[in-house]
């Protein structure tokens, strides 16, 4: 009897063969978890490459410095004073008059380059009259308390041509700039990029206009 009651329990609670856990079956998120786990490892490492490959990129083209040497620009810039480089704007555009600008003298490194400001651009016409600088005869306004003694190649008129731009110092008495044999009128391709900003020294720190 206590055998048949034994046999009895046993079959109650026997579950069908085909219904016997054989192995969890894998849900497909976890799949791809697991398919994924062997990449997260180089995730961080990516993230910071990315990082210093941005602000390599963004002081490369907004924030290369530049230490004014001379006393051509004053009173807008001094020597001594450092500023940032825009290297990338003239990709995208033109430079316009009155941007302040670093460009390469013929024959030298950039290293070498000089900061000047432009004061006519492409289609302009240039005169220096009088002690003063006209542009399209219309007296350009930067310098119309500054007497200019030295006309040079702007005395008789000059009409840029396209890619041509006429630089100037702030300073014209200490500027040896466009008006010069040895300078020249600028192309494009000689200006490296636009100063835009003042570091140094703190109390002068901010945008350059």
């Amino acid at each position: 009897m206590h055998h048949r009651a034994c046999l009895f329990l046993y079959k109650e609670f026997e579950m069908p063969s085909d219904r016997f856990y054989t192995g969890r079956t894998r849900d497909p998120f976890y799949d791809l978890r697991d398919r994924r786990r062997p990449f997260k490892k180089f995730i961080f490492p990516l993230q910071i490459a990315g990082v210093l490959i941005l602000a390599f990129l963004l002081v490369f083209f907004f924030g290369i410095q530049v230490r004014i040497s001379d006393t051509s620009m004053e009173d807008t810039l001094s020597p001594g004073q450092r500023v940032l480089l825009n290297r990338f704007v003239y990709h995208l555009s033109d430079p316009k008059a009155d941007d302040i600008v670093l460009y390469n003298t013929e024959g030298s490194g950039w290293q070498h380059n000089t900061v000047k400001r432009v004061v006519a651009v492409p289609g302009d016409y240039v005169q220096i009259t009088d002690g003063y600088l006209y542009v399209n005869d219309t007296r350009y306004e930067p310098y119309a308390k500054t007497r200019i003694d030295m006309s040079g190649s702007a005395k008789d008129g000059i009409l840029l041509s396209d890619d041509e731009y006429f630089l100037m110092g702030d300073d014209p008495s200490t500027s040896e700039d466009s008006r010069y044999e040895s300078v020249g009128l600028i192309s494009k391709d000689a200006i490296v990029g636009k100063i835009w900003f003042r570091i140094s020294p703190f109390d002068d720190f901010g945008r350059i206009e």
